[in-house]
């Protein structure tokens, strides 16, 4: 795909809206057009007018549609995509609120009964606060990716011709129990695919999952900020088992859990939590990352993990073998064969960078570092510092408070 394309479904993105391509003779695809809505509330809607439409398109156009629930879409034929046709949206303008929508629904004939259905619909549609502003930065976009001299025209037309809203509707009783089951089964599956994204540190996947999930409705309160919070919180608690279920000890978890309760209920805007909920899908990813001992037997496992949380005491072979009820060979192989390193050579690597990040980010005395990092012989502990990191502590230490980034070598956990 373009750059400039890419990179206009991004920014499309971080507005909440989405962008999708399809072909204009694939009547099944356009069916899913706008999440299945029309599908779902006629059963005898096709997607004729749409199809009419985007093969109506010209090359360097835009055109800007309104629909018959108060939504918009902006379509034209992205460069070098052949036959597709690229669409945005759907987004709003202003919110319909209750009122607006049983206007609609009156105006519609819809049924009374689809009422949740459609407000959970609607609900779901970003708000576009600066409509101008928004259709300007799809014009310049547009006149970036067809390198026209000028921007390119951008038409508004009322309807986008898929005039379902106009048929008489058939229901039965049992429609409204199934559509609400459709919409359930969906958000708890990719609610499944959010959690599976975050258990395998897929900070991608996982994002892309949460921005599904918003398309859902959650409602439980009259209060939505509050109701918002609400939410985020319950994002933290699912996030923070994910990441458990991905081998992640629960002491790295609770710190970063309590740390994100208390900016969700400090946050005083919607915005704030949206942000929050992203950020924290990808700090749990990254602990995934970090710490996960996925593929590990038991008893490596909880070694790590002591070593890990025990920096400071006594790490030796012949204590901890001792400590876990096995004979200090068989830890030692069975360790060195799942790490593929020493147990000794882990801990003293452990112990490294737990001193690096005390001297880069805690401004610690080389002595303190090293005692808090388990080292009793400050000699013997700087000469390994410089083997691992190319110089002194002290010299770590300086470059680190002017600002000098220095990498890392990659060490084994």
């Amino acid at each position: 795909m373009e750059p400039l394309l890419e990179l206009m479904k991004t920014v499309c993105a971080a507005y909440g809206v989405h962008t999708a391509f399809y072909d204009p003779l694939s009547g099944e695809a356009l069916r899913r057009f706008d999440g299945g809505l029309r599908a779902r509330l006629y059963e005898n809607w096709e997607p004729t007018g749409l199809m009419l439409l985007l093969r109506s398109l010209e090359p360097g156009e835009l055109k800007v549609c309104g629909d018959q629930f108060g939504c918009r879409y902006c379509f034209f034929i992205p460069p070098g995509g052949g036959a597709n046709r690229a669409a945005i949206g759907p987004w709003q303008e202003e919110r319909a609120g209750r009122e607006g929508i049983d206007a609609l629904m009156k105006r519609r004939s819809i049924p009374g009964h689809f009422c949740p259905e459609l407000t959970a619909y609607l609900d779901s549609v970003p708000l576009i606060a600066a409509p101008h502003a928004w259709e300007s930065m799809l014009s310049a976009f547009g006149a970036s990716l067809f390198n026209g001299s000028g921007m390119p025209p951008v038409l508004t037309c009322r309807d986008y011709g898929g005039r379902g809203g106009d048929e008489k509707l058939r229901y039965s009783p049992e429609r409204e129990a199934a559509l609400s089951l459709e919409i359930i089964e969906s958000r708890y599956e990719d609610e499944n695919a959010m959690l599976k994204a975050v258990s395998e540190g897929d900070t991608e996947g996982a994002l892309r999952c949460l921005g599904k999930l918003r398309k859902y409705p959650w409602r439980r309160m009259a209060d939505k900020g509050r109701d918002m919070k609400n939410y985020v919180i319950i994002l933290n608690t699912l996030a923070r088992k994910a990441a458990e279920n991905g081998f992640v000890h629960p002491a790295h978890l609770d710190r970063v859990s309590a740390g994100f309760a208390r900016r969700v209920e400090e946050a005083s805007m919607t915005s704030d939590l949206l942000h929050i909920g992203e950020t924290m899908l990808r700090r749990y990813c990254a602990l995934v990352r970090e710490f996960s001992l996925r593929g590990f037997s038991p008893l490596v496992r909880n070694v790590i993990n002591y070593i890990d949380f025990h920096l400071e005491g006594e790490l030796s072979l012949s204590f901890l073998a001792g400590h876990f009820n096995v004979s200090a060979g068989y830890l030692s192989a069975r360790f060195k064969k799942e790490r593929n390193l020493t147990l000794t050579t882990y801990v003293i690597n452990k112990r490294l960078e737990l001193a690096a990040a005390l001297l880069r980010g805690q401004g610690a005395f080389v002595q303190e570092a090293a005692e808090r990092a388990g080292f009793l012989d400050v000699n013997y502990f700087c000469r390994l510092f410089k083997r691992r990191y190319g110089q002194s502590p002290g010299a770590f230490q300086h470059g680190a408070a002017g600002g000098v980034v220095r990498a890392v070598p990659p060490g084994r956990r």
